[in-house]
């Protein structure tokens, strides 16, 4: 079974400061995609992603590494 899950918020995660964003936008004016996630190695559902206009911009730490997952894909 492959999971995914998209959680939308007004205010990012701490480590999105670390990304190079491509607007200037305050985030009262934008939604933050605040999760998107899929399985490990679910190479067609980023691949869907993408063609859906989503952009990966960078890979950071949210601060799950206790819980197996050190890196996320913005």
């Amino acid at each position: 079974m492959k999971i995914s899950v998209i959680i939308w918020k007004h205010e990012p995660e701490e480590g999105y400061k670390n990304a190079q964003w491509l607007t200037e936008d305050d985030y009262e004016r934008i939604y933050v995609v605040y999760t998107l996630a899929v399985v490990k190695d679910n190479i067609p559902a980023e691949r869907l992603y993408q063609k859906c206009g989503y952009q990966l911009i960078g890979t950071v730490s949210l601060g799950y590494e206790a819980y197996g997952l050190p890196w996320y894909h913005l």
